[in-house]
């Protein structure tokens, strides 16, 4: 058995040879690294390792950013051994480990390529920053979600990795979901999320509450219970009108960006288009929203798209409880489009004709094609669904459950 070092960020496993010394840092045109790291906290000439011939590492650490050995801040030289982790400033992590020696072995074991479309770490990275990942949860157009685990704290999280995509607009766009989130956390009805870096060459991550449950577009699927249903659209619609109240739109409100806990409560996430007041930022070439559930105004100018379009999305997630399909639908993108423009939506007791009239009238209105139709605010809203669940039922307002109650 040898030792080797693996970079947790990229896969890539590096063999240690007795007294041959592996250099590590950050590339650049004037020194090339035998361990090359792409991150902004990792110096040009960040350590040294070096294997004895028992079997021990020294790490010689001359870095501006300091070198750790699980945990343990390197002072000039330390000695690190089979199972350790080395970490490279904040966050940068290797780590030393045991595999049988490979004949003829000459070079570094590097992975596969990846295309741009894919991650540039592997499909079941070890380590994303600071967290060890546990398993994949989903993914989607834009990157894949992990459970994962804070190794300095034992939270656990939902990490949200975004593609290997560089563009400045795209990274621009995450750090303002996981801004705009973190500000938003303290609603017990919104993600909280507690971390934000770069996990590697063109990676991105969030970390967020993990949400033991599933989707609200899953619960569906599995065959939700309408009142049930209303309850959760109702939550959403107080966390959204909290959002509004500290000026952020949501503008992607949609029952895949709703999670439904083990306990029947709702946490909305997803806040990567999300709209500040006064701000004019654009994102050339991407998406935004989710045409299916997208308000007219925000189809022709997404910088239109204020309060009214989260209500009209609100709608939406009422008519997808009601009748189990999206308020547009169709073949292709441009034939929901031309749906969205015609302004004319089949009302829910179309595909359930046992759907109360007063229930189908404010998922209706909220859908109406003229914003100034609409309720008011996502308030006005939530009250209106709070009414509708009262009456005959004595049931009480619908109430949030606190974290841990």
């Amino acid at each position: 058995m040898r030792l080797h070092i693996q970079d947790l960020q990229t896969g890539v496993c590096y063999p240690c040879r007795v007294d041959v010394p592996l250099r590590v840092g950050r590339d650049d045109a004037e020194f090339r690294p035998d361990i090359p790291c792409t991150d902004p906290h990792v110096s040009r000439r960040h350590c040294e390792l070096r294997l004895d011939a028992s079997g021990r590492l020294q790490v010689t650490d001359t870095s501006s950013y300091g070198t750790f050995i699980s945990g343990r801040r390197v002072t000039a030289s330390g000695w690190a051994g089979a199972g350790d982790r080395i970490v490279l400033g904040h966050e940068y992590a290797l780590a030393v480990v045991q595999s049988a020696p490979v004949a003829h072995q000459t070079q570094v074991l590097a992975p596969k390529a990846l295309p741009r479309t894919e991650l540039s770490v592997p499909n079941t990275p070890h380590l994303i920053g600071k967290y060890e990942v546990i398993r994949e949860v989903g993914r989607g157009g834009m990157g894949i979600v992990y459970q994962g685990r804070c190794t300095e704290t034992g939270r656990e999280v939902a990490l949200k990795v975004l593609r290997g995509v560089t563009e400045a607009e795209v990274e621009a766009r995450f750090e303002r979901e996981a801004r705009l989130a973190a500000s938003l956390g303290d609603y017990p009805a919104i993600v909280k999320v507690h971390d934000w870096g770069v996990a590697g060459p063109n990676v991105l991550f969030l970390a967020m509450d993990f949400v033991d449950g599933k989707s609200l577009s899953e619960a569906i699927k599995d065959g939700l219970d309408v009142r049930l249903g209303v309850k959760l659209v109702a939550r959403v619609a107080r966390a959204v009108h909290f959002a509004h109240e500290e000026g952020v739109i949501h503008r992607d409100l949609k029952p895949d960006n709703i999670l439904v806990t083990n306990y029947d409560q709702v946490r909305l996430t997803d806040f990567g288009i999300a709209k500040e007041s006064g701000s004019e930022i654009t994102m050339t070439g991407t998406a935004m929203g989710t045409p299916n559930y997208m308000a007219p105004e925000q189809l022709v100018d997404s910088k239109r798209a204020g309060p009214a379009a989260d209500i009209y999305g609100l709608g939406g997630l009422l008519y997808s409880v009601l009748t189990k399909r999206p308020p547009i639908v169709g073949k292709n993108i441009s034939k929901i489009i031309r749906q969205i423009q015609s302004g004319r939506i089949d009302p829910p007791r179309v595909w359930c004709d046992s759907i109360d009239e007063g229930l189908e009238e404010i998922c209706i209105r909220a859908l109406c094609f003229d914003p100034e139709r609409r309720q008011e605010s996502a308030d006005a809203f939530a009250r209106e669904l709070e009414a509708w669940l009262k009456q005959g039922s004595g049931d009480e307002v619908v109430k949030l459950r606190l974290p841990g109650s």
